[in-house]
């Protein structure tokens, strides 16, 4: 671990730990997710703690005798860790000796979590808010108006979609939100005029900036990581219903256009099924999207380059490399300009 321009640097990164030899003696920075208790039959006791950075996580065993009370609160903080890597059914681990809380302004957050890049954040929410003043009734530009502030759009740069699923990085709500809905509206562009009617695209457009809505009142900040709210699953789209309620009696939107939208959005998920163009239209970008996402997260944390072929367990096949990203130190050329 080193310091640079005032900040504490990672060494050596989670997914670099296959390669650690065992007993190896490791001080380095990670972000602790989660922190619980857990004993054996025979009584010993020790905390179970899950590390993270950037690449991946880690997880971490803290032996009674080393357990400190202010260990539980520090779940979602960035943590300088102390230990020994050691192996458990062939999967490394490390015994963690000591905790110690990193203070605000000495770490890169990024060196932690996967997170959208600021000035992509800046693009997604100015596209945006260009697709809200877009809609042409009136009425539902003030209800999708009502929900999507600026508060809610800088709270959607910070979440997640879901902490184990598509998008599950810090961003990936506002830029899942961004793609889905300029996907829907290019779609409506390309296809509507040639179909035997006309798509309504001030639906298509509302349903897909709305449709993962609820995420914001379903996962919720822990310090620098997330947890669910534990409502959740036990009252389901509850607080999806709530957000689209309350706008409602403020814009005055009518029933059938709250009707509509509301299959829109119910529809574009997974298990949905869309019977009108517009759910169709909003339904296929979220799940292009989602594949896409699921697709970038296999070659992304396998790193893999040019040619490799790699099992993808979300989406339970196997995925290939055709291209190969940019290295650094390379430049654009004229020629790989006009490539892209």
């Amino acid at each position: 671990m080193n310091r640079q321009d005032g900040k504490y640097r990672k060494k050596i990164y989670a997914s670099q730990f296959k390669d650690v030899s065992d007993e190896q003696v490791i001080f380095d920075l990670f972000l602790l997710t989660s922190v619980k208790y857990n004993s054996n039959t025979r009584g010993v006791k020790w905390l179970e703690v899950k590390l993270q950075d950037n690449t991946g996580f880690i997880s971490g065993r803290i032996w009674a005798d080393k357990i400190r009370s202010e260990y539980e609160t520090m779940a979602g903080k960035p943590v300088f860790v102390k230990g020994t890597v050691n192996y458990y059914a062939g999967r490394p681990e490390i015994t963690i000796e000591m905790l110690r809380v990193v203070k605000d302004g000495e770490f890169d957050l990024s060196e932690f979590c996967r997170m959208v890049e600021p000035t992509a954040v800046s693009k997604y929410i100015d596209l945006m808010r260009s697709m809200v003043s877009k809609i042409e009734n009136g009425l539902l530009r003030d209800f999708v108006g009502h929900i999507l502030t600026e508060e809610t759009l800088q709270e959607m740069s910070t979440l997640p979609v879901d902490l184990h699923g598509h998008h599950n990085y810090r961003g990936g709500l506002l830029e899942h939100t961004f793609e889905v809905s300029w996907g829907a509206f290019f779609q409506t562009q390309a296809t509507g005029p040639v179909r035997r009617y006309p798509v309504n695209k001030d639906l298509v457009s509302a349903g897909a900036l709305l449709h993962d809505i609820d995420v914001i009142d379903r996962i919720m900040h822990n310090g620098y990581g997330y947890r669910e709210k534990a409502f959740h699953g036990l009252i389901g789209s509850l607080p999806l219903y709530d957000i689209l309620t309350a706008a409602r009696a403020e814009a005055k939107l009518p029933d059938n256009l709250f009707a509509h939208l509301l299959h829109i959005i119910e529809a574009s998920h997974e298990n949905g099924v869309a019977k009108t163009a517009e759910a169709m239209a909003v339904r296929s970008a979220n799940l292009l999207s989602i594949e896409y996402n699921r697709l970038e997260d296999t070659l992304w944390s396998c790193k893999t380059e040019s040619g490799d072929c790699v099992w993808s367990r979300t989406m339970e096949r196997e995925v290939y490399r055709f291209g190969k990203e940019k290295q650094d130190g390379d430049t654009d050329t004229p020629e790989n300009s006009e490539a892209h």
